[in-house]
């Protein structure tokens, strides 16, 4: 959905009250990894609102949780967690949200996943674990 890619929450909401399909996307992201991924905040609420799959994953397993945190989005996270995405969702490599925030260095986005019990002893597919 190019209006996710640019951040353009008001052409979201006319193309969701026109009933596109929020959750097509297929094997690379739907709308909501797309703005998990670039970080408008408004752009990820709407979507939550009209009914977005929170846990859906790409071709890698990713979603859009480990996007937002991956970006190092500290907001975008809390909004994700608040309704209630899968902190604990392991891509296909055994990556994590909180695997890709200490990876990245985004402390703040680490304690964010930490307080909402992420799990601190995932290990990637090369055995890599955050601790």
């Amino acid at each position: 959905m190019v209006a996710v890619k640019n951040g353009n929450s008001e052409v979201v909401k006319v193309l969701i009250t026109a009933r596109i399909n929020i959750n097509r996307g297929g094997q690379y992201a739907a709308a909501l990894m797309w703005a998990a991924r670039i970080g408008p905040t408004i752009v990820v609420d709407e979507l939550i609102k009209a009914g977005a799959d929170l846990d859906h994953a790409n071709i890698l397993g990713d979603t859009a949780l480990m996007e937002a945190a991956n970006n190092g989005h500290t907001e975008v996270v809390k909004v994700l967690i608040t309704a209630r995405a899968n902190v604990n969702h392991e891509a296909q490599d055994g990556y994590t949200a909180l695997i890709w925030a200490a990876h990245n260095g985004n402390k703040q986005v680490v304690n964010v996943l930490i307080a909402a019990e992420a799990n601190v002893e995932p290990a990637d597919q090369y055995e890599c674990v955050v601790s």
